[in-house]
């Protein structure tokens, strides 16, 4: 199922869908041009973000920031949030299954990413 979408371009599209997968449509001749995948999301909306025509950015259900180059289908970049307690500053179990990447958005004309996961931690990253 199709979970979110966005336009890349004016004749382009990029849609999330709960089988881990992002995938940009070519509008004008409604074919999807490229499949992105090494992200998972199959039960939680992870957020989708793009900057400009080139990049495409979403959260992950393993709790980890994904960003992918528009003409490769694997990520270009990723960033994981790792398990820190965010009142006790103690570390947790790495994997915990409730912990996901569910907000992602681009900084206007910028290299900026705001990225925040389900404990309520926000991040700015910034790709160089």
């Amino acid at each position: 199922a199709v979970s979110y979408t966005r336009f890349l371009s004016p004749d382009e599209i990029i849609s999330a869908s709960t089988d881990s997968s992002l995938k940009l449509w070519n509008m004008r001749t409604q074919e999807c041009v490229r499949t992105f995948s090494g992200h998972t999301n199959e039960k939680n909306f992870v957020g989708l973000t793009t900057s400009g025509s080139e990049w495409i950015a979403c959260g992950s259900e393993n709790n980890t920031m994904y960003s992918y180059y528009r003409n490769l289908s694997q990520p270009a970049v990723t960033h994981k949030f790792g398990n820190c307690n965010p009142v006790t500053g103690v570390e947790q179990p790495e994997d915990d299954p409730s912990l996901f990447v569910s907000a992602v958005c681009w900084k206007n004309k910028t290299n900026t990413l705001l990225s925040a996961n389900s404990q309520g931690i926000i991040k700015i990253l910034e790709l160089v």
